[in-house]
């Protein structure tokens, strides 16, 4: 009977021996919220200012009594 030598355990999810799989998901969700938030910041950025700003209705009647006044 012949022995074969065993290969070494491998793991899909570790590539790292030291490294927690859950810490890696952490680290990734990490670095998606902060891409998200920094693209997030430069939407503001360019639709900051291209609508007016909602006067509602009675503050439309008080600004016209005074103009009136």
């Amino acid at each position: 009977m012949h022995t074969f030598a065993r290969p070494a355990m491998v793991t899909t999810y570790a590539r790292n021996p030291t490294e927690n799989p859950m810490n890696r998901r952490k680290k990734v969700n990490q670095i998606l919220k902060k891409k998200a938030k920094k693209a997030k910041k430069a939407n503001d950025k360019l639709n900051s200012n291209s609508k007016p700003r909602y006067v509602s209705k009675a503050e439309r009647a008080k600004q016209e009594q005074q103009a009136g006044e």
